[in-house]
C-alpha cells in the first residue's frame, strides 16, 4: 500500500521536476563515472546517481582518487581522507560544471600522494570538491526510492499534523465540558460512596438487631437475677433471725456445756480417787523407788527374786487400774489390757518379734520369761501412753508403780481445780 502512495506521488511530481526541489537532497555522490572513450577534455554526459545512467565513463588504470564540484550545490563539502588506511599513490581532481540538467567536465587533474604520507592521517579541507577512493561500485537508492521516502514523509508530516489537530481539538473539546466531566466523576464518586454507605447502615442495622436481642437476653437474665436476689435476701433475713435465736442457744448451750464438763471434770477427779482408794499405792519406808499396791509389794526389776504369786497379782491389779483409768479418761490404749486378777493378760495387735503370738501373760509361774518380760514392757508403754495425754514426762518406764502413782495424784489435783 505504501509502495502504491509512493508510486502515485512519484506520478505526480515528476510533471513539476523542473521547477520544484527536492527538499532533504543537500548535495549528491556521483561515483565511478566512466565515459566512452578516455580523453582529457570536457565532454557532455549525464550523472548517473545510485547505479542508474545512461552513458559511462571509463576507469583509470591505475590507482587514484576522484574530485568534482558542482557549482550548483546548495553546500560546500569537507572530505577527511585516511592515507595510512589505503594504498593509493595519486589524487584524481575533476571539476564539472551544470548546465540546467546536463553536466559537463570541466577540468582534471591528478596529484602524487607518495610525498604527503603520513604515518597517522592526512585531513584536506576543500571548498566545492569531492574525494573518493578508486574502489569498486557500491549500490545506493535509485531515484524512485528517494521519492518513495519523500512522500512517507509527506505522509508522517501530515500524520503529525493530524495528531495536533486531533489534540488541539480533542483539549477544546474537553476544555468546553471539562465542568460536566468534572460533575459527571463527582457524582460517580458521591454514588459509589451512597452505595458504601447504604450498605454500611444495612449491616448496622443487622448489628442493632443483634444488639437488642442480646439486650432482650441481658434484661430477662437481669430480671430472674433480682428475683432470685429478692428471694435470697427474704432467706437472708429468716436466716439472720434464726442466726440470733441460735446465737442465744449457743450461748445458752455453751454454759450448759461448761457446767457439764466441770461436773464430768467432778467426777472423774471422784471416781479416780475411788480408784486410788480401792488401788492404794504406798511408798516403803527406807525404799525410795519401790512401792506397794494392795499392800503387795511389786518390784520394778528382777520379778525372778520375789514370791511369783505376790507379783501375779500385783501386776493383776495395776493392769486392772490401768485399764480404769484409760476407760474414763476416755483414751484407747496401744495395747489392749484383758484384767482377770491374777491372770491378766496384755496384748500386741502388730507384734513381729515373736511370731505370731499377740498375748503375753502378766504372771510368771509356768511362762516363758522373754514373754513375761515383754508383757510387763507393754504394760510400761501403756502407763507411758496416759502420762503423756496428761502433759506428763516419764523418767523411767521400768518405775511401773510410782509412774501410776504419779499419774493418780496429777489427774485428782487438776480435776479438782
Amino acid at each position: 500500500m505504501i509502495e502504491g502512495e509512493a508510486e502515485s506521488s512519484f506520478a505526480y511530481t515528476s510533471l513539476f521536476s523542473l521547477q520544484k526541489k527536492i527538499r532533504h537532497l543537500k548535495g549528491l555522490s556521483i561515483r565511478n563515472i566512466t565515459f566512452e572513450q578516455p580523453c582529457k577534455h570536457p565532454i557532455s554526459f549525464k550523472t548517473q546517481t545510485c547505479n542508474t545512467y545512461d552513458d559511462t565513463i571509463s576507469r583509470r588504470p591505475e590507482n587514484h582518487i576522484k574530485q568534482y564540484n558542482l557549482k550548483d550545490r546548495e553546500n560546500d563539502s569537507v572530505l577527511d581522507i585516511n592515507i595510512s588506511e589505503t594504498k593509493q599513490e595519486s589524487l584524481s581532481s575533476h571539476e564539472l560544471k551544470r548546465h540546467n540538467t546536463k553536466g559537463s567536465l570541466v577540468a582534471y587533474e591528478e596529484s602524487l600522494l607518495r610525498l604527503v604520507r603520513l604515518e597517522n592521517a592526512l585531513k584536506t579541507y576543500l571548498v566545492d570538491t569531492f574525494f573518493t577512493l578508486h574502489i569498486d561500485n557500491i549500490e545506493c537508492y535509485s531515484y524512485n526510492d528517494i521519492m518513495k521516502l519523500n512522500t512517507l514523509e509527506k505522509c508522517i508530516w501530515d500524520a503529525n499534523n493530524s495528531k495536533k489537530t486531533l489534540t488541539m481539538s480533542l483539549e477544546k473539546y474537553l476544555d468546553k465540558y471539562y465542568k460536566i466531566f468534572e460533575i459527571q466523576k463527582q457524582k460517580n464518586k458521591s454514588s459509589k460512596h451512597l452505595t458504601e454507605l447504604e450498605d454500611t447502615i444495612i449491616l448496622e442495622n443487622k448489628k442493632l438487631k443483634e444488639a437488642e436481642k442480646y439486650k432482650h437476653l441481658l434484661q430477662k437474665s437481669l430480671n430472674a437475677r433480682r428475683e432470685s436476689m429478692k428471694i435470697s435476701y427474704k432467706n437472708q433475713q429468716n436466716v439472720a433471725n434464726y442466726l440470733e435465736d441460735a446465737k442465744k442457744t449457743l450461748q445458752y448451750r455453751k454454759a450448759t456445756l461448761h457446767q457439764i464438763l466441770n461436773k464430768i471434770s467432778m467426777h472423774r477427779s471422784r471416781i479416780i480417787a475411788e480408784l486410788h482408794n480401792i488401788f492404794p499405792i504406798e511408798p516403803i519406808i527406807g525404799k525410795p523407788f519401790d512401792f506397794t499396791i494392795c499392800n503387795l509389794l511389786l518390784p520394778n526389776t528382777n520379778h525372778y527374786k520375789y514370791d511369783q504369786d505376790h507379783v501375779a497379782a500385783g501386776l493383776g491389779y495395776t493392769a486392772h487400774l490401768i485399764y480404769l483409768l484409760s476407760f474414763y479418761l476416755r483414751i484407747p490404749l496401744r495395747y489392749p489390757i484383758r484384767p482377770m486378777c491374777s491372770r491378766a493378760v496384755i496384748e500386741d495387735p502388730i507384734n513381729t518379734l515373736h511370731g505370731s503370738k499377740t498375748s503375753f501373760p502378766l504372771w510368771l509361774k509356768g511362762q516363758d520369761h522373754s514373754q513375761f518380760d515383754f508383757g510387763i514392757f507393754l504394760l510400761n508403754k501403756n502407763i507411758e501412753q496416759l502420762m503423756n495425754s496428761q502433759s506428763l514426762i516419764v523418767t523411767n518406764l521400768r518405775h511401773t508403780l510410782p509412774n501410776c502413782k504419779c499419774l493418780l495424784l496429777y489427774i485428782i489435783s487438776h480435776l479438782s481445780s
